[in-house]
Order: C-alpha cells, then structure tokens, then sequence
C-alpha cells in the first residue's frame, strides 16, 4: 500500500460484492423466464401433439365402429341360421315320419325306436346345417325345442295359427281354406357378443330362437 492511501473498509467490498451477485441472479432470472416465455408460446403454435390427440380419438371411435359392425354383421347371419336350422328339422320330421299314422307326438316318438322317432331326425338335421357346423355340440349352444302339434290355419297376413289340437279337427280356415296338421318346431341359440360390453348387439339379448312349420297332412 503507498503512503497516504487509506485501506478500504472491508464492509464496503462485501456490500458492493453482494449488489453485483444480486445483479447477476436477476439478469439470470430474466433470462430463464424470457426463455421459458418463448418455449410456452413456441408451444402454444405447435399443432403436433394436438393433431396426435386427435388422431388417437378419432381412431378409437373408428374401431368401436368396426367391431360393432362386425359383431352385428354376425348376429345377424346366426339369425339366418337359426331360421334355416329350424326349417331343416321340421322338414326332415315330415321325411322321418308317417304322414299317414298321426299324431306325430304320440306314434313317432319310440325312444326305443330311432328309426320311428322325430327327435333324432330332427337333431341330425340340425347339425348338418352351417349352424350345427360351426358349432361345437357340445357346448349346448343349439337347442332343439319343444315339438307343437295341431291344426294350423293362414291369417291374411300369411302366417300359421293353432286352432285345435289333431284330435279336434276345425271346420274351414279363414277365406275358406281348409285346415292342416302341422308341426311347430323351435330352435335356440345361446348367442354371445364377440366383443362383449363394447358391442351395441348384447342388446339384442343373449339368445336367437326361431319358429318352422311343416305341414303333415
């Protein structure tokens, strides 16, 4: 130190070394919110991540859309089905049965008899048809209903109505036709959506029964 200078109070180098730090720290603030601002509105512009939502939601619902279409597609092919398998069985109790020895439910019913029986018949033709084929036998799914025998009459609408039983023959029919014994057979399908609770068809219920007549005599 030369002669004549006085020392500087260390308190004051301390004081101006603190205001020059904090100087420091508030332009390195500055700058990291200046950053952080620019990265916030460089964000705000970039669509990427908005059209990647997009995308994710609208090819969500495409593939709800698409399984329902192919869960009801289905449904409605084992209705066919159904109908078909039931038409099967009831014609092939009319090639199994005596047309000329009625009632069917009473003289083509000898369990002991297989040849003489329409349940039997019935069945076999069932599952020969795509239905039966496609499905495993025994997992019950198809279900051969009860056999309903009597006297049908057409309505004008051109569907079958019992009007007595084959014991009890009616008069005529509507616009005078005569009555027919028929034979009424059902055929079930326990149905399950493939897609379950994302499918709109398991409100369609959870089985498919349909209805064939076949005229005996």
């Amino acid at each position: 130190m030369k002669t004549g200078e006085s020392a500087r109070p260390s308190g004051e180098m301390s004081v101006q070394f603190s205001g020059v730090l904090l100087g420091f720290i508030d332009r390195a603030r500055s700058a990291a919110a200046l950053r952080a601002s620019a990265a916030l509105r460089t964000l705000a512009r970039d669509e990427r991540g908005a059209t990647a939502v997009e995308f994710a939601f609208i090819s969500g619902a495409l593939v709800i859309l698409l399984l329902n279409g192919i869960d009801i597609g289905r449904y409605a092919y084992l209705r066919e089905q159904v109908e078909k398998a039931a038409q099967a069985g009831a014609h092939a109790i009319w090639l199994q049965c005596d047309t000329l020895e009625l009632p069917v439910l009473s003289k083509c019913a000898d369990e002991a008899k297989p040849a003489s029986n329409w349940k039997p018949a019935a069945t076999s033709a069932i599952f020969r048809t795509l239905l039966g084929k496609d499905t495993d036998a025994a997992n019950d799914a198809v279900t051969l209903g009860s056999l309903v025998e009597g006297y049908f009459c057409p309505t004008s609408a051109g569907t079958l109505v019992a009007v007595a039983n084959p014991s009890s023959p009616p008069g005529t029919c509507l616009a005078g036709t005569t009555p027919g014994i028929y034979v009424q057979l059902q055929v079930t399908y326990a149905y399950t959506p493939i897609f379950g609770d994302l499918s709109v068809s398991r409100l369609f219920g959870t089985s498919i029964s349909k209805t064939s007549h076949m005229r005996m005599q």
